[in-house]
């Protein structure tokens, strides 16, 4: 089994005025992440069996003003990840991204807490070790996560536009 666990939430508006900083985010949550699960999944399925886990992020789900540069990367990252899942369907390895919502860590210590919206790091291990006993393919974290990415990601345009999000 392997984890794969990091990122850099980075600046929209550094990332907009300064494409080293974007690039800077773009390799380390996508490219970075893309190739060691890749170098895993060969091991996995050299071995035959396995779980490769990867966190990618409900930010991947639909691009947003407040922060497209780390969402378009954790979107690769996620179809990625699927990718990948698909490639192993009906095997003995099973890849699972995990898609958190806001996780109260030192990436969001910047950023104001509280509210119903906010996971602990212990909700999300829970929910990443259920999803490896389940052997599920995509888990958002906390569960709700899934019903407001549904919302948002369905909203049409004219409507998106509007929201400050």
């Amino acid at each position: 089994m392997a984890i794969i666990a990091y990122g850099i939430l980075g600046d929209q508006e550094a990332a907009q005025a300064d494409v080293e900083r974007l690039e800077q985010g773009l390799r380390t949550n996508f490219l970075s992440a893309a190739v060691w699960s890749e170098l895993v999944a060969g091991a996995l399925a050299k071995a035959g069996r396995g779980t490769l886990v990867a966190i990618a992020s409900v930010a991947g789900d639909r691009g947003r003003r407040s922060n497209y540069a780390y969402g378009a990367a954790k979107a690769g990252l996620s179809v990625f990840l699927e990718g990948l899942a698909h490639r192993f369907a009906g095997t003995a390895v099973t890849v699972i991204a995990i898609k958190p919502g806001f996780v109260d860590t030192p990436m969001t210590a910047h950023l104001p807490k509280g509210g119903p919206l906010w996971a602990t790091p212990d909700k999300v291990a829970e929910d990443i070790e259920s999803a490896i006993r389940r052997r599920r393919t995509v888990v958002y974290t906390p569960w709700f996560w899934w019903g407001v990415m549904a919302i948002i990601r369905n909203l049409p345009r004219p409507i998106f536009d509007r929201m400050k999000i």
